[in-house]
């Protein structure tokens, strides 16, 4: 019969605690202060479990050094706070591995400490080096980030390896964020789903995440289940994870392995908003100016593209662009639609490009704006945005420019792959007024286009 063989009884166990701690055990009085601090058998007590801890400090427990010296940490005076941290590096010198993760975590920036990355490093190496699986994964972390070393992801994913062998959750997802990005490992989205399936075994939010987006995608081995996907991201979100939120949104607003449900897909959608998500911030913008359940709320569309914008979506500016554009919500405000177009336009949305080449071709009265609107179209055409080919196509298509005349005709066959119903009207004209060599070689660069994306 062994220890694990013993049924817990915490009332014994108070007792022969108490016992012990009276002749001044220092293990005991740091059990005791434990007991208190967790309200096992004993009401919780904070105040109690502290002066049991400084007890069992005073009798030379590096445990109690620990709780003691985090207890003191928390306060609000610096003096204090000094004296808690010389309590934990005691604790840390003499090998107590609690104290070495807490010190790296202080070193970090925790509770007003300045940030000293080699210390960091330091204690999350010595508790590392004790193969403690919290130390591996932290030490990890510390050379992804580069952090008191030299930035090596290889060594990050070692360490994340060891310490998921033993069993840590945070370095099955660590291990599966890698594999599942590429970082350091090959790219392998089995084995990213083997890791994240670990962590998620234990609880682990972004495990759960994560075995959502491997269902949500499909592996070599796990073909796509889009009902499989939400229900991981589901279990995700009721644990907060920011982007399961997120994800299970957008499920509910296109009824992606769930019914369609607007009013669920808002309830997600702001969960993620709230953490300061651009993306959701942006969606909820989308969906309060398309109407949930046919109802438009543009002012809190506008709230949510503003905040989108605040958090640098490159799409969100835009948005306020068009509700300008078109007085939605808005004063209709042609200046400043273009503004806020010009701000997205320049982070590469190519809707605010092509919306600034219509308004510019709009008020096409000189010769600047002209060549304004001809580059926004040039640059979402780029993007292979097919109505901007289009009508890059038609403002090249009389150019007295050869060389323009040509790129006239690959746009317009672009845009034609890409659907615009504008496009057989466009080749037609094109056939019936171009040259033959013109148009060959406009269709050739077309081809090429066309293969590059």
């Amino acid at each position: 019969m062994g220890l694990d063989d013993i049924e817990a009884n915490h009332q014994e166990a108070a007792l022969w605690f108490t016992k012990a701690a009276n002749q001044g055990d220092p293990k005991a009085l740091n059990d005791l202060g434990n007991m208190h601090n967790y309200g096992i058998y004993f009401e919780k007590n904070t105040e109690i479990a502290i002066d049991f801890y400084r007890q069992a400090t005073e009798a030379g427990s590096d445990a109690g050094k620990c709780n003691y010296g985090w207890a003191l940490i928390k306060s609000n005076n610096d003096t204090v706070k000094n004296e808690g941290l010389q309590l934990l590096k005691s604790a840390a010198n003499n090998g107590y591995i609690q104290a070495q993760l807490n010190l790296g975590r202080i070193y970090l920036g925790d509770y007003g400490f300045e940030i000293d990355h080699q210390q960091c490093f330091h204690y999350f190496k010595a508790a590392a080096d004790q193969e403690n699986p919290e130390g591996l994964t932290s030490l990890g972390v510390n050379y992804s980030r580069g952090y008191g070393c030299e930035r090596n992801q290889e060594k990050a994913n070692e360490l994340y390896k060891m310490a998921a062998e033993k069993g840590d959750a945070q370095a099955q997802f660590n291990l599966a964020w890698s594999y599942h990005y590429g970082t350091g490992v090959e790219h392998d989205l089995d084995e990213a789903f083997q890791y994240y399936l670990m962590a998620a075994e234990q609880g682990h939010p972004g495990g759960f995440r994560g075995v959502g987006q491997m269902y949500e995608v499909g592996t070599e081995k796990s073909p796509q289940n889009l009902e499989q996907a939400a229900k991981f991201y589901h279990l995700a979100a009721e644990q907060g994870d920011e982007v399961a939120e997120y994800n299970l949104g957008v499920f509910y607003q296109y009824g992606t392995g769930v019914e369609l449900n607007l009013d669920t897909a808002v309830k997600y959608l702001e969960r993620a908003a709230i953490k300061d998500d651009p993306s959701a911030n942006l969606n909820l913008g989308l969906l309060y100016q398309e109407g949930i359940n046919s109802e438009r709320d543009y002012s809190k569309a506008l709230y949510y593209f503003e905040r989108a914008t605040h958090l640098a979506h490159p799409k969100a500016a835009g948005c306020i662009g068009f509700l300008y554009m078109n007085g939605f919500g808005l004063e209709q405000n042609t200046s400043k639609a273009m503004e806020f177009f010009e701000k997205s336009a320049s982070m590469g949305d190519v809707h605010s490009q092509y919306n600034l080449g219509l308004l510019y071709k709009k008020i096409e009265r000189n010769e600047p704006n002209i060549k304004n609107a001809c580059y926004w179209f040039l640059t979402a055409a780029d993007q292979n945005f097919g109505a901007a080919q289009i009508d890059s196509s038609i403002m090249l298509i009389n150019s007295e420019d050869e060389e323009n005349k040509v790129e006239a005709v690959k746009w317009a066959i672009l845009g034609k792959i890409n659907g615009d119903d504008r496009a057989d009207n466009l080749l037609k004209y094109i056939d019936d007024h171009i040259s033959e060599e013109i148009i060959n070689e406009g269709a050739s660069r077309a081809d090429k286009f066309y293969e590059g994306n």
